[in-house]
């Protein structure tokens, strides 16, 4: 089963309590603006961002849920590698989208970043993004994962790259 929160005018919608996903899918669809979920998410089901277009801003650095995290479009920014729940949470690119990575963080060596189709790795100015994490995915098709560093950020990767189009 999935479940959705779907936002459609500029702004943000900012939801402060915690979110229990007892299995299913939570797919948050922002057209424009920002949906900024701040309160705990947790369970086992995981998180999908769609839509081409806004912002998904997970805000809780103790996040613990454990189904994984898709980005299908759009930006998911980040201020702790926590936000992205369990340690050993997958974070997938599935056509496209950002992560953003707003303070200085790492993403460890139990969280594989898999490449479905393009991805970005963004990270802001001033801030510094570890990547220990195995970078897999793009050996066929047309997949690429970009890196990008603003301003005065930095990237280190030293994780494994068994992807072929970073």
């Amino acid at each position: 089963a999935a479940s959705s929160i779907i936002k459609n005018d500029a702004g943000t919608f900012t939801i402060g309590r915690p979110i229990v996903n007892g299995g299913f899918l939570l797919s948050t669809n922002v057209t424009t603006g920002i949906i900024a979920l701040n309160g705990i998410v947790s369970g086992t089901g995981g998180l999908t961002k769609t839509n081409n277009n806004g912002t998904l801003t997970l805000g809780n650095a103790s996040n613990s849920y454990s189904g994984g995290l898709n980005i299908n479009g759009g930006t998911v920014s980040i201020a702790a590698a926590g936000a992205l729940g369990s340690a050993s949470n997958a974070l997938s690119f599935n056509n496209g989208g950002t992560l953003l990575t707003t303070a200085t963080l790492a993403l460890g060596s139990g969280r594989t970043i898999t490449l479905n189709g393009n991805g970005t790795i963004q990270t802001s100015a001033g801030s510094t993004l570890t990547v220990d994490s195995a970078i897999n995915g793009a050996t066929s098709g047309t997949g690429a994962l970009t890196l990008s560093v603003s301003g005065s950020g930095s990237m280190i990767l030293s994780g494994t790259v068994g992807a072929t189009a970073i």
